[in-house]
């Protein structure tokens, strides 16, 4: 429906442009530095969840590309691209791709196209103008969701090869910048300006200590804000040395506060990056620590450059950035850099053997100016990492892909956090060269909440911060996963320098946590239990024996089946829903076609083959027989599958942003082999009575609207729930089957076989109780509000998520209950004729035995026949069948034979 309604859009729009020769106007539009696209403007439409988008090409390009990166850069971009091809007229003609970049390679289609092109066209400049839709929320792993925070978006244009593919933009057609979709953030905090202006264009110097610290004003072009450069002296480095660190302690005086709001390398003379081109290579991150009021350490002079590989102090971080661009924090928020003595740390790595030659690389800060009160909520930087000397990643011929994770426990965020919790407003990974992309989730409770980050890849070059919120509560755990691809012949451990490895994450709290500066865990391999955590206040590389925190799941398995195991829900219907998966032998138009084959040879096998049905005289016995038996082999294979789904299936109910896609895919295998059965039972058989035809129908019809509120409402728990309690109704009956079959074989004038009848029918009547009462409960869950599965369809922005309106928990749960009425109806009048059988044949055995022992009846009975009959008498079977002799009572008017055949 959706595409057929965006197709209509589209007609319509082109219409109407085809006659303007224009674009529609547009909500918002943002600046882009570069020349990989220009003129970006959007709109949001709210009720269908799309994004609207615009933007043109450079110069004669061929093809434009606009995508959302997690990183800033291609790598982890999910692209929007619109090319021209070839129609076979003078007229040009365009396409639109949805394409996902995990490398610095030509990006590859997406398995499922979720951008739509509304409208492109040349310009007398040869510039395509292109206008895409796609959806906030597509539910595609391959697509970058459009949130509601600041998120980076990167464009380039270029030209095509013979083949009609793209081919490398070049180091000049790209652009990027960052840019909160959903939400105009100068609109509603106001707009803030920073400056582009090297030193010699600053408006007014306001302090300067001895170069290393400088505070000037921008002037009216960055509005309020104001730049603090901190640069190192002059630094030096011999060129063939790839990892250095290099350091310098400053102060900042007291009768100047400072509020950061922002910050990015600087270089030279106040050069930095978007007004000077790129960051030298050789800069791999920027960080400031807070020593308090002196240094501990007497070889460190204020002003004097060090080297702080070995000697760094162990002081709090208090801000820093890696190889990013501007990182800004949210509207409201800054972070305090108290009076005291700081250190600025400037890791250098050389790998390209650059020469490094009076250096000065620091960081520009920009802040709220020193002489108004501030308008803003302090904030602070909280460190997640791994153990260096933990971190271990065998070598691998094949390379293949190595993960190992981590937890900060719920131990110790208990033991550090307030009550209330603290606001995490921005969330950084970290890694080195063999970093392919990493995982932050948040557990609470035991149950896997959400995932704080979650890349598509990993871009060391720019390891860009996202803006996802998130509360971060007392007893949350936290386990960060990263995941590496291994050197060939080399072990890699952990270490500072860039060819060994880290793995960290960076969050940004607000308000500040005293004591709270540096959580670190032991990294462990997927399959070895946590390690310890510990937190600290210092910054120092403490060792592991001082972890102090025991982690809430002692093996990696209490939490993983949430992880490898369970799918988003959302992607998982999307997946279905448009039936786009690889062929699986569980989908269900398979079930279908492979039961027909099965069933069918079952029939043949056991009809021809099996001598004692064979040489039934009666078709219409050989055929229920036949029935019986097939019923009897599947309700057994079935009952232990859906017994174990069961117990999972009615866990954690209050939860629904996973499902587990191994019970939910043979739980619904289960049940379409059993409605076919049903179909196939009620064709099969000879003169099926009222009754058996009343349930099958029932059945199959609950089943089926189990199945379509799943798929039309995405309630698929809920629908699975009640589709696997159906089920077991049906794969409990074993021993009804197993009576009526030996009844058939003519086994019924045993003296066993009624009490085999009365099992079955006291066992049969226990379970559908049971399991009645459970199929009730789940619907009153449901309807009162208590199971949220309902809910699924609002938690997405994709349109088509919307359900239909005369589908809704109201409606299945009034339709589902006259059912189970019905349903409850038709097995007791099922348990009825179990205990007429029974109480009919066990009238035919005690008649057969009195006949045999008229003689034996004139004499005295001896004790031992007395006192069975005595047992007979007190068993459970004789007072039910006393108890219900009016109602089970055997008559032969009443029960006709062919009822029981």
């Amino acid at each position: 429906m959706m595409r057929i309604a965006t197709t209509l859009c589209c007609l319509c729009f082109l219409a109407t442009t085809r006659a303007s020769s224009s674009f529609p106007p547009m909500e918002r539009s943002v600046e882009i530095d570069g020349n990989g696209c220009s003129d970006i403007r959007w709109t949001v439409d709210k009720e269908a969840m799309t994004l609207r988008i615009a933007f043109k090409s450079s110069v004669d390009a061929e093809w434009v590309g606009l995508g959302i990166a997690e990183f800033g850069t291609m790598k982890g971009a999910d692209i929007m691209l619109v090319k021209m091809i070839d129609n076979g007229t003078d007229e040009p003609a365009f396409q639109a791709e949805d394409l996902i970049s995990t490398d610095f390679v030509k990006p590859r289609k997406d398995f499922l196209m979720n951008v739509d092109l509304l409208h492109a066209e040349l310009d007398e400049d040869g510039r395509i103008h292109a206008l895409v839709e796609r959806p906030l929320d597509s539910c595609d792993d391959d697509d970058i969701a459009v949130e509601a925070f600041q998120q980076s978006i990167v464009c380039a244009s270029g030209y095509l090869d013979n083949d009609n593919e793209i081919i490398y933009h070049g180091p000049t057609d790209r652009s990027a910048t960052t840019v909160n979709f959903l939400i105009d953030e100068d609109l509603l905090y106001g707009k803030i300006g920073f400056s582009n202006h090297s030193n010699e264009e600053r408006e007014k110097t306001l302090l300067d200590k001895d170069g290393l610290v400088t505070l000037w004003e921008t002037g009216s072009g960055a509005q309020d804000r104001v730049a603090i450069d901190i640069q190192l002296p002059n630094v030096t480095l011999p060129q063939d040395k790839v990892t250095s660190f290099a350091c310098v302690a400053f102060r900042l005086p007291p009768e100047i506060p400072v509020r950061v709001v922002a910050a990015e390398t600087v270089w030279g003379d106040g050069l930095i990056h978007s007004a000077s081109g790129e960051r030298p290579s050789y800069i791999h991150h920027q960080t400031i620590y807070h020593c308090g009021g002196d240094l501990d350490s007497e070889s460190i002079v204020e002003g004097q450059l060090f080297e702080c590989q070995h000697e760094m102090p162990p002081c709090p971080v208090v801000l820093g950035i890696a190889t990013s661009p501007r990182a800004k924090g949210p509207p409201g928020l800054h972070i305090p850099l108290d009076p005291g003595t700081y250190i600025l740390q400037v890791h250098y790595e050389n790998a390209a053997q650059a020469p490094i030659v009076d250096d000065r690389a620091g960081l520009r800060l920009w802040a709220e100016p020193p002489s108004l009160p501030t308008s803003t909520n302090p904030s602070s930087l909280v460190s997640l990492e791994a153990y260096l000397d933990t971190i271990h990643i065998p070598a691998d011929l094949e390379q293949k892909e190595y993960a190992v994770h981590y937890q900060i426990s719920a131990e110790a965020s208990k033991a550090t956090l307030p009550r209330s919790g603290v606001q995490v407003f921005t969330n950084l990974l970290h890694m080195h060269d063999r970093g392919l992309r990493g995982q932050l989730q948040l557990i609470r409770d035991g149950v896997h909440v959400q995932d704080i980050i979650n890349t598509i890849s990993f871009d060391k070059k720019s390891p860009q911060p996202n803006f996802r919120m998130w509360k971060y509560l007392p007893g949350d755990a936290l386990v960060m996963t990263c995941v590496y691809k291994p050197q060939k012949e080399v072990d890699t451990y952990g270490g500072i320098a860039a060819t060994s490895e880290m793995c960290n994450a960076l969050l940004g709290i607000a308000p500040p946590v005293p004591g709270f500066v540096r959580a670190l865990g032991i990294l462990t391999p997927a399959d070895q239990p946590f390690g310890k955590s510990h937190v600290s206040s210092r910054f120092g590389y403490e060792r592991s024996q001082n972890a102090t925190y025991t982690p809430t799941y002692k093996e990696t398995t209490d939490f993983k089946p949430l992880v490898d195991h369970h799918k988003a829900l959302c992607a998982l219907v999307v997946r279905d829903a448009l039936y786009t998966p690889p062929i699986r032998i569980t989908d269900p138009g398979i079930n279908v076609a492979m039961f027909q084959l099965l069933v069918f040879a079952f029939i043949f096998v056991v009809s021809s083959q099996w001598k004692a049905i064979k040489e039934m005289k009666c078709e219409r016995t050989k055929r229920n027989t036949v029935c019986y038996v097939l019923e009897l082999v599947y309700c057994t294979v079935a009952l232990p599958f859906l017994i174990v789904d069961y117990i999972d299936l009615m866990k954690n109910d209050q939860y629904v942003d996973t499902v587990n896609a191994n019970l939910y895919i043979p739980t619904r295998a289960i049940g379409v082999g059993l409605i076919f059965l049903y179909l196939a039972e009620l064709f099969y058989k000879q003169g099926v009575r009222s009754d058996l035809i009343l349930h099958h129908v029932v059945s199959i019809f609950m089943a089926s609207l189990c199945f379509v509120s799943g798929i039309a409402t995405f309630s698929v728990k809920f629908a699975t729930k009640l589709g696997a309690t159906l089920t077991l109704m049906a794969a409990t009956e074993q021993p009804m089957y197993l009576a009526l079959v030996l009844k058939n074989f003519g086994y019924a004038t045993r003296w066993w076989w009624p009490k085999l009848c009365y099992f079955a029918a006291v066992y049969n009547a226990i379970t559908k109780v049971i399991l009645i009462i459970l199929f009730a409960y789940i619907l009153a869950v449901s309807y009162q509000g208590i199971d949220v599965s309902w809910e699924i369809g609002t938690w997405s922005f994709s349109s088509w998520l919307q359900a239909p309106s005369w589908i809704n928990a109201e409606v299945v749960t009034a339709i589902m209950s006259v059912l189970l009425v019905v349903l409850a109806l038709a097995q007791l009048f099922l348990g009825r004729i179990l205990f007429a059988l029974a109480s009919k044949y066990r009238q035919k055995v005690q008649g057969k035995d009195d006949v045999s022992n008229t003689a034996q009846a004139e004499t005295e009975v001896p004790a031992e026949a007395e006192a069975d009959a005595e047992a007979t008498a007190s068993s459970p079977f004789s007072k039910i069948v006393e108890a219900t002799s009016g109602f089970f009572s055997y008559d032969a008017d009443r029960w006709p034979e062919d009822i029981y055949i």
